[in-house]
């Protein structure tokens, strides 16, 4: 796995397993940073990370400064900074989740 990856799976293991948050969300979203690939499969029966593709609803890429900083701070004028391809309404509703 690489760095974002990690990045990525900790912040949801904190966000979703210590604060006993469900996630309603169903889908996958692929984030590419520098190089970097890794894609969030919201499933029923949990929520995992991986490094493989497949067919995404969304697919954000940047670079890595800048998309950390709309993991920070997610919204409609953050997002204006990376190339979102897919549904936008998907992408801010998982950024609620992968805050840091």
């Amino acid at each position: 796995m690489n760095i974002l990856g990690l990045f990525l799976a900790g912040t949801l293991r904190r966000n979703l397993v210590e604060h006993g948050r469900a996630c309603p969300l169903r889908g996958s979203l692929a984030v590419d940073a520098d190089g970097m690939r890794a894609t969030v499969r919201f499933e029923e029966d949990g929520v995992t990370v991986t490094r493989q593709g497949g067919a995404e609803l969304v697919r954000i890429s940047g670079s890595l400064p800048v998309l950390l900083n709309v993991l920070v701070r997610p919204g409609l004028r953050s997002l204006l900074r990376v190339k979102v391809s897919g549904s936008r309404l998907f992408a801010l509703r998982a950024m609620r989740f992968l805050r840091p």
